[in-house]
Parts: C-alpha cells; sequence; structure tokens
C-alpha cells in the first residue's frame, strides 16, 4: 500500500492517514528476493569491507554466497593481529556443515589459513605487517581475519601460501591424538590418504579459486581425493559475487546533537535511538526543566551508551537564547531534531488571538 499523509479538516473531524492502493509498489513488494542482490566486488587490494563465503540454505552446496560481514574497518584488539588470506585449508567437517550433518555455524566456514599481516593490535611485538604466516580459527575462510598472536605462526621462507595451508588443521589433530599415548602403544589412523596421513606439509594438494568454493567442497564430498584441498587466491584482483551488508547510520561522537522539545512521546525514542547509533551528547531544549521520573529514564538509558544529556532551558522562540545557544554549546552541534510544539487541539474559528500565537 502507497501511505500519503495529508491532513483534513471536514465537519469538525480531523482526517489524517489516507491511504490507497498501488499496484506496481504492491506487484514489487512480493518479488523481493529473499536474499540480497549479488554485486561484483574485490576480495583484496586494500579492501575495508571483511567478506567470507556463507550457507544461505544448508543441505546443498549451492546455496554458498560471499557476503560482506563487517563494511568498515574495525579496531583490532590487544594481541590480535589482522591478516589478508592468500590461502585456505578445505576439511570434511566444512562440507558436514554445509550439508547438515553437524551442527555448528554455517556462517563462518573453514579452520586454517595462510596470508599476510596487514594490521596489528596494540602491545603486538611478535609479528611485523607483511609477515607471512598461517593461523588456526573457525570463520578462516575469508578475504580478511583477526586472530589471537598465540594462533598465528610465520611461514619459513621455502614454503609457499598454498603448501602451509596444509598444515595447521591435521598437524594438530595428529599432535592431539597422540599427546597421551605411551611408548610401543598401538594406534589407528583414519584418513590415512588424507591430511590425517602426514605429519609435513602435502605435496598431493587440489587447489580451487576464490570463486571456487562449492567445487572445492564436491569434490570432496565424494570422497574420491587424495590429499589436500586448499582454496587459494593467485589474482590479487580476484573480483567475487558479493552480497553487501546492509549500511548502518553512525553519527558523529565527536559533535552535539539538539532536541527542541522535551524527552516525551517522540522525542524519547528519538533521544536512545541516535545514542544507539553514535551520539555522545545530547542537548535538549525545553521551556520548562526536565524533572519527570518518565524523562529521568530516558536520561539513563542514553547513559547507558556513553551518550551524555543536558538541557537548556529557554524557549527556543527566544532568538538570542537560540544565537547563546549555537555559539556556546561544546561540542559544536553537528545535527538538529525539531519537535518543539503548542498544543492547542481546537478548531481555528474557536482559537484565541494568544493561543495562535503560542502556536507558531
Amino acid at each position: 500500500m502507497l501511505l500519503i499523509f495529508r491532513a483534513r479538516y471536514r465537519s469538525s473531524v480531523s482526517i489524517v492517514g489516507r491511504r490507497c492502493a498501488d499496484g506496481k509498489r504492491d506487484n514489487g513488494a512480493r518479488r523481493r528476493p529473499a536474499h540480497p542482490e549479488s554485486h561484483s566486488r574485490c576480495a583484496h587490494q586494500q579492501v575495508q569491507a571483511c567478506r567470507d563465503p556463507k550457507a544461505e540454505q544448508l543441505g546443498t552446496l549451492e546455496g554458498l554466497a560471499w557476503c560482506e560481514t563487517e563494511v568498515t574497518e574495525p579496531t583490532i584488539e590487544e594481541n590480535h593481529v589482522e591478516i589478508e588470506i592468500m590461502a585456505v585449508g578445505v576439511n570434511f567437517k566444512d562440507v558436514a556443515v554445509t550439508m547438515g550433518i553437524v551442527p555448528d555455524n554455517e556462517k563462518s566456514l573453514s579452520y586454517e589459513c595462510t596470508g599476510v599481516v596487514w594490521r596489528l593490535g596494540p602491545v603486538v611485538k611478535e609479528f611485523l605487517v607483511g609477515d607471512r604466516v598461517c593461523m588456526m580459527k573457525q570463520g578462516s575462510h575469508a578475504n580478511r581475519i583477526r586472530v589471537h598472536v598465540d594462533r598465528s605462526h610465520v611461514i619459513p621462507d621455502p614454503m609457499s601460501y598454498k603448501d602451509a595451508a596444509t598444515t595447521p588443521w591435521v598437524y594438530l589433530t595428529s599432535l592431539y591424538a597422540f599427546a597421551n599415548n605411551s611408548a610401543l602403544q598401538s594406534v589407528l589412523v583414519h584418513s590415512a590418504t588424507g591430511g590425517i596421513g602426514h605429519v609435513k606439509p602435502i605435496h598431493s594438494v587440489t587447489t580451487y579459486g576464490f570463486r571456487e568454493v562449492s567445487s572445492a567442497l564436491a569434490l570432496i564430498r565424494n570422497g574420491c581425493h587424495i590429499g589436500k584441498v586448499v582454496i587459494t587466491n593467485n589474482d590479487r584482483e580476484l573480483i567475487v559475487p558479493t552480497r553487501l551488508a546492509i549500511r548502518r547510520v553512525r553519527l558523529s561522537p565527536v559533535v552535539s546533537h539538539l532536541i527542541v522539545g522535551s524527552l516525551k512521546g517522540l522525542c524519547s525514542t528519538l533521544a536512545v535511538h541516535i545514542a544507539q547509533y553514535g551520539a555522545r551528547r545530547i542537548v535538549v531544549s525545553n521551556r520548562n526543566r526536565i524533572s519527570d521520573e518518565a524523562s529521568a529514564e530516558i536520561v539513563r538509558d542514553c547513559m547507558s551508551y556513553g551518550c551524555r544529556v543536558t538541557e537548556a532551558e529557554d524557549d527556543i522562540g527566544n532568538m538570542n537564547f537560540v544565537k547563546g545557544l549555537v555559539q556556546n554549546t561544546f561540542p559544536r552541534i553537528g545535527g538538529i531534531a525539531q519537535a518543539a510544539m503548542a498544543l492547542n487541539d481546537m478548531s481555528y474559528e474557536s482559537m484565541t488571538q494568544e493561543q495562535y500565537k503560542t502556536t507558531i
């Protein structure tokens, strides 16, 4: 339906919120796809957005799609590094999760990868930007990932990204399996022709590109391969179909946001809303002090998001007050919501001159 916001006064009745049918809009809404449209995006080359393949539909390998997870460049925690992924090791668990055989996070595939250190978190001394590393973390199949330094290790110079990507998962699995065994104790090695059957980089490697994730998982599902399957980025200008993330509005935290009115009704919702979206200073201009409990509750809600609420008590119709408010507010005013009004609900014929002046 198409809403038409008009007001009409007829026979002493206020008529608002009229609506009428709009077939074009209704049909468009019904044809809206279940998933966002894919757009061609470069996976590397100083791309700020983080992207990884997700299983949008369990039970089929055709349901995999590259999706944006973070649009802007996030901060890095202490003792973490950000790695640009060059090669990803593929394991049967990735197939099992995608097909819905085992429960796990189908939106975070792979557990091992290799790449280049892109950024360093505070106090990180173990690595330098540009170091070639291998690491283990769920969700390793991405264009970039942040991981604790304890899960990252420098790759020897003679070893390629592809070869190093075959090592972390199977090596640590084997190490864990043998950790509590004693000398001369018999062991049973499953999947001896695959990754677990080796204790060094696996040279029987089948490689796929970043656009061929489904094909790589299909090969493992069929169980006909020997060695390791690796998804590698041979082309730094790789373009992949990507479902873009919803762009979230972020308000500037270094300016003040002025609400002209009160902290009741629509203004109360607005104050909390802009605090959620990044505002850190709200100035409320009102003719009366904000002293009621409902307004105090809104102030506490804003404070829970790290937003401070202050008052500017005066009439916004006073030009001298407005000039002083603009000039003296610190930080400077960066946004204004005009919500001041005078409630005199009556017909024009019944309104006094004073009520009319107060309203306008």
